[in-house]
């Protein structure tokens, strides 16, 4: 199954070609067991493209990068929900030219992102895509192995908190062990509600700010291993509360991903 697109943009022709793959069969090996999470192929789609723009721009971002994406179900520990995915410490990756797949290059951070959870709104993720270079033109198959971590937890709890400028710390039976603080703090477009250490964001689902009865309107969040900052406009009140929805029972478990000599698309 495929399909290709031309697009007519700035007097530039930008082409697409997409193929994909639906797989019927399952080809991942993945630990089984009450500890593990289980993810079973589905799709792969590959992306080319051919860009004939002139005086692109070096530091622009391309949001459809040239690649080959897998896709996969996940299947859960019943009673879990999945709250986010690590990155995998190492992943090998090659095609029948024993072209090296995992040599991703990074796109908006540091490091490479291979594995993306696909979310649907208001659902919870049951799905992810793993993401790695386009295969040789003259391969026919490639094999994968690596292993990452999936974290989960049981049920979500709503408590509220009084900040402060000087750093508040909270409650480690709710945010779990080691020491977490959170500190209230005037920006120019508003308030910023920063939470220490940054590990934390996988512990919230969600963060709100009350003047009184009224909630400021949220901003987004930034975040990276020191702390992650949750951005509100408004006016800066000492009296601000915020009422933190806490992601409790949170666990992580290992995700094996195995195939071999798996056809391309």
């Amino acid at each position: 199954m495929s399909h290709s697109q031309c697009q007519q943009r700035m007097g530039a022709v930008l082409i697409l070609a997409t193929c994909s793959l639906c797989i019927t069969t399952t080809q991942v090996v993945a630990g089984a067991g009450s500890h593990t999470v289980t993810a079973t192929l589905t799709k792969i789609s590959e992306v080319r493209q051919a860009d004939f723009e002139k005086n692109k721009d070096k530091n622009s971002f391309d949001m459809n990068p040239p690649k080959l994406e897998l896709h996969f179900d996940l299947t859960i520990p019943k009673g879990k929900t999945i709250a986010s995915v690590e990155q995998p410490e190492k992943i090998t990756a090659k095609d029948s030219m024993n072209k090296d797949l995992s040599q991703v290059k990074p796109q908006f951070s540091s490091s490479a992102t291979f594995v993306v959870l696909t979310n649907v709104y208001n659902e919870s993720p049951k799905a992810m895509t793993l993401e790695l270079l386009p295969a040789n033109r003259s391969a026919t198959r490639f094999n994968l192995d690596t292993t990452f971590n999936v974290l989960v937890y049981e049920d979500i709890k709503e408590t509220t908190i009084t900040p402060s400028t000087e750093g508040t710390d909270l409650d480690t039976k709710l945010f779990g062990d080691g020491k977490i603080s959170v500190k209230l703090e005037k920006t120019r477009q508003g308030v910023n509600l920063t939470f220490v250490p940054g590990t934390v964001k996988n512990l919230i689902e969600s963060v709100t700010l009350m003047d009184g009865g009224t909630k400021l309107d949220s901003m987004g969040s930034m975040w990276n291993d020191s702390s992650v900052a949750y951005m509100f406009s408004g006016d800066f009140k000492s009296t601000l509360k915020a009422k933190v929805k806490v992601r409790v029972g949170s666990e992580s478990y290992p995700c094996h991903i195995e195939i071999k000599d798996q056809p391309l698309p």
